[in-house]
Formats: structure tokens, C-alpha cells, sequence
């Protein structure tokens, strides 16, 4: 996407395409930002800081909600079996952190 937008500058345009490749480029440029913190969020949720994750997925539903996605599918389907095996355990405070964590994501 950024490559196209970047690509309608090789040619000679009027004012008002120049205005739009300008626009394409900026729009692209946010979806990436987006699409970049979900994949922080990602490598975060793999390492095991959730807190962190949660604030880039976050920081990304901010930018553009559809980019960050996968990293919500992938954070709920980690701590949800992470919080049903410590309430099981009866460690009712890691539980409730972790539930409330996948609450905080999906609301």
C-alpha cells in the first residue's frame, strides 16, 4: 500500500493527485503503525509480558482496530487457559488479573 502511494510520485501530477498520493502515503504509513504494534503485542504475549500487551494492543486499536486483531486472538486464547488453570489452583488473584486483562481487551 505504501509502495503504491510512494510510486504515484514518479510520475508528474496535478495538484489535486499530488494531494491524494500525499494522503495515500499518510494513510498507509498509520495502518503500518498500527499493524507494528500488534506485532509488538504479539512477540510480547509470546515472552509472557501480558501487561505490555495489553498496552500495545491498545495503543493499536487506537490507530486502526482491524490491524491488531490477531494479536487480541492470540492474547485471549494465551490467558484464558492461564487464568482457568490458576482459579482452578484457587490463586484467585492471578486469576482475576488475567481475566480482567482479557475483560479490558475485549470491552
Amino acid at each position: 500500500m505504501l509502495r503504491n502511494a510512494e510510486s504515484m510520485f514518479e510520475w508528474e501530477l496535478s495538484p489535486g493527485q499530488e494531494a491524494r498520493a500525499k494522503y495515500a502515503m499518510d494513510l498507509a504509513r498509520h495502518y503500518l503503525r498500527a499493524a507494528e504494534y500488534g506485532r509488538e503485542a504479539s512477540r510480547l504475549i509470546r515472552d509472557g509480558h501480558y501487561k505490555k500487551a495489553v498496552e500495545a494492543i491498545l495503543k493499536g486499536r487506537d490507530i486502526h482496530p482491524k490491524s491488531v486483531e490477531f494479536a487480541i486472538e492470540e492474547f485471549v486464547s494465551r490467558v484464558n487457559p492461564l487464568a482457568r488453570k490458576a482459579e482452578l489452583m484457587r490463586d484467585f488473584d492471578t486469576s482475576g488479573v488475567l481475566y480482567s486483562l482479557v475483560v479490558k481487551i475485549k470491552c
